[in-house]
């Protein structure tokens, strides 16, 4: 007879949604060109002009990020030209158009002003000599009780500066949906119409932001230039932020962009302003009967050079909370990120490899020095797995600095779903803990599977301080058996739980509380009442001639893995397996004859993994006919 199994096969979905870009760099170095254009209109043929003149406060300068290498002023025709903060250009005789601007190579760095300790909030420092940058305006409405309500929603609690701005940031960014479609991109709004219609462009995250910050008497600017997007795949025009933090300086926010405490290098500064609303060029002239039709300015940015990728000392873990799930199940997984720096370090991570698609596949997280955060991602398992296959993904995430970690994750259709309400039970718990830095607790069951005729079960745990703390009074329990542990820094110690096995289990957690430190560890924890197997899907034909062909088909279903599996049909052993873990179909060709001197039955014995025996059998029903006069006193002398 032949013995037709299908066997499991492994795959590796990948979906990159991330990607090195001209942003990851230190500094860049760029030709930027700025340039205007007037059309001079003579309104008569009799017309006289004193003078027309362009004041340009809208292009590359020197600033603590930026320098300007060289720059070629020019106008057509040729006007006197006056360079100061701005550009003044004057004309004093007519020509249809007039073009002027100015071209300039720049070296562009990080906007990265460090902030290495905690700045109280509120501030304390008296801020009179930044008033211009606290002041409500028609678009920056931070004196409207909408926009003050919002921003204390957000700042409750807190009394850390950086973690402050970082909120409202990143609220703005997460809330107020970038949109092109609207008549906020070729107007700004004000921040209140932002707030309540959640959508808008650069200028409008930003105006809602300034006006947060600054109802929180939080000195806040408007920066406004050019910036690299792949969205183009070149340079546009922007607008972000700069905060001031006092004893540090201006710090850099671009909401828009997600960069909160910081731009990246291809942020081409040209002016920075109060109010969005300020010009980038006036305008004026002295004349009769000739008029001015102003063009839009025209900003074009090619890149010259680039440095190096910026890298600073983080890392990356990566835990996954559950694993081996069913089709359609959510999968926690737990993203740890710890600055090794001095300061804090604004941090976007990326799911760039998994089994599907995800709506949202990154996370910001703001790391104090020194300090770790976590996160957690919900994971997808695609719905239309096929029985009788399990499925391995590699799940690999990076960071906006270059690094990267990666786990494995395994799914198969007979494996237990795991839902979408446990998964958020997860979440949930995961917002209750206190990370304290090179702390671990790990805990794992001794075994893969337990059975309830066992006696009991045992919980191994290790706690790992690397912190330079001691801890005193530590609360470790699993379930109700709760024990009391104390460790000193660069100490490992090791903890045991047993627990009665009286009933079914699919995972367990171990806790670990003390005093500003509350710790858990997830694992999954199998507990049987007994190896279990099932024979499904059978088919075969009811009746058959004695000297006809046949199928018998049928599929092993066990609820866990099993050895020594031996299956007979009759009184004749037809297969064995030395394991069988997952759903199996199997095909049996037959003659007729076959049953005629055989128990209609199918008996499968096996073992669990304690080597305990068991024994499932299935009747069948199969007629058959045509049987010829020997069979039949062969059949009386073989019994």
């Amino acid at each position: 007879m032949k013995l037709f199994i299908i066997f499991f096969i492994f795959f590796v979905f990948l979906t990159s949604v991330y990607a090195e870009e001209l942003n990851d760099y230190d500094f860049v170095k760029l030709q930027a060109r700025v340039q205007g254009e007037l059309e001079v209109v003579k309104e008569s043929n009799t017309y006289s002009l004193e003078y027309i003149s362009s004041e340009l406060s809208f292009f590359p300068k020197n600033y603590e990020f930026q320098e300007v290498k060289n720059d070629n002023i020019f106008s057509t025709p040729n006007a006197e030209i006056n360079k100061g903060e701005t550009i003044l250009y004057t004309w004093k005789y007519y020509s249809p158009e007039l073009t002027f601007g100015v071209e300039s190579l720049i070296e562009t760095r990080t906007n990265f002003n460090k902030v290495t300790k905690k700045i109280p909030f509120p501030i304390k420092e008296d801020l009179s000599e930044y008033k211009q940058y606290l002041t409500s305006t028609s678009l920056v409405n931070s004196e409207d009780p909408r926009i003050i309500e919002k921003a204390e929603e957000l700042t409750n609690g807190e009394d850390d500066l950086f973690v402050v701005v970082y909120k409202i940031a990143s609220w703005t960014k997460e809330n107020i949906e970038y949109d092109l479609e609207t008549l906020t991109a070729e107007a700004s709004q004000s921040s209140v119409w932002v707030l309540e219609n959640k959508r808008g462009v650069c200028d409008e995250l930003t105006t809602l932001f300034v006006a947060m910050l600054r109802s929180q008497g939080i000195p806040a600017k408007f920066v406004t230039g050019s910036s690299y997007t792949n969205v183009i795949n070149g340079f546009g025009n922007h607008a972000w932020a700069e905060v001031y933090f006092p004893t540090v300086g201006w710090v850099a926010f671009d909401p828009t962009y997600g960069q909160l405490g910081y731009v990246d290098s291809t942020h081409i500064k040209m002016k920075e302003s109060a109010d969005i609303k300020n010009s980038s060029v006036n305008y004026a002239w002295r004349s009769r009967n000739i008029n001015l039709n102003p063009q839009e300015m025209d900003i074009k940015v090619e890149v010259v050079s680039k440095g190096n990728l910026v890298a600073y000392d983080n890392e990356i873990n990566l835990e996954l909370l559950k694993n081996n799930v069913g089709s359609g199940s959510k999968v926690p997984l737990k993203i740890t990120v710890k600055n090794n720096e001095n300061f804090y370090l604004p941090v976007t991570v990326y799911l760039t490899k998994g089994p599907t698609e995800i709506k949202k596949n990154s996370i910001e997280l703001l790391l104090r020095p020194g300090s770790s955060e976590s996160a957690i991602l919900l994971i997808d398992i695609p719905s239309d797995l096929k029985e009788g296959f399990t499925y391995e993904s590699e799940l690999e995430v990076k960071d906006s600095y270059g690094h990267m970690q990666s786990i494995k994750l395994e799914y198969a259709e007979n494996y237990n779903i795991y839902t979408n309400e446990e998964a958020q039970s997860k979440v949930e718990q995961l917002k209750d803990e206190k990370e304290v830095n090179d702390f671990e607790l790990i805990c794992n069951p001794s075994r893969e599977i337990f059975y309830t005729y066992e006696e009991q079960g045992l919980i191994h745990c290790t706690v790992e301080n690397n912190d330079k703390t001691s801890f005193k009074d530590l609360e470790i329990c699993f379930e109700n058996d709760c024990k009391i542990l104390g460790i000193l820094p660069s100490e490992e110690k090791s903890i045991d739980f047993t627990f009665a096995l009286n009933e079914e289990m699919k995972e367990g957690t171990v806790t670990l509380r003390g005093e500003n430190l509350l710790k858990r560890s997830y694992f999954d924890l199998h507990v049987l009442k007994g190896s279990e197997l099932k024979i499904i899907d059978l088919e075969y034909p009811s009746t058959i001639k004695y000297k006809e062909n046949a199928e018998l088909k049928f599929s092993l279903n066990p609820n866990a893995e099993l050895k020594s599996v031996r299956a007979k049909i009759g009184s004749k052993e037809v297969f064995s397996q030395d394991s069988l873990k997952f759903k199996s179909d199997f095909v049996i060709p037959f003659n007729g004859d076959f049953f005629y001197f055989n128990e209609e039955v199918i008996e499968v014995n096996y073992k669990d993994l304690n080597g305990k025996d068991y024994i499932v059998r299935e009747e069948l029903s199969i007629t058959i006919i045509n049987t010829p006069w020997y069979a039949w006193i062969s059949k009386i002398l073989r019994f």
